[in-house]
C-alpha cells in the first residue's frame, strides 16, 4: 500500500511539472511501471499517460488538437489522483 501512496504522490507531482512546461523525469516513471499490478486503473493511465508526454513534444508542437488533448487528459488524471487522497 505505501508503493501506491509513493506512487501517487509522484505522478501527482510529475503531472504538474509536465502541464507548468518543466520536463518530466521520465526514467522516475519508467521506474514506478515495477508496481504495475498494485496501482489503480488512474495511475496505470497516468504512468502511461506521462511517458506519452515526455515523447511527444514535437507532436504537440505541431498540432493544437493533440496538444489540448493531452493537455486535457492530464489535468483529468491530476484530479483523479488527487481525490484518491
Amino acid at each position: 500500500m505505501e508503493t501506491t501512496i509513493d506512487t501517487r504522490t509522484f505522478l501527482a507531482d510529475a503531472i504538474r511539472r509536465a502541464l507548468s512546461g518543466q520536463d518530466v523525469p521520465n526514467p522516475q516513471v519508467e521506474q514506478h511501471y515495477a508496481g504495475w499490478r498494485d496501482l489503480s486503473l488512474t495511475q496505470r493511465s497516468a504512468l502511461v499517460q506521462l511517458q506519452n508526454w515526455s515523447k511527444d513534444g514535437p507532436l504537440r508542437a505541431e498540432f493544437a488538437p493533440h496538444a489540448e488533448y493531452s493537455q486535457h487528459r492530464l489535468t483529468h488524471l491530476l484530479d483523479e489522483l488527487e481525490a484518491l487522497n
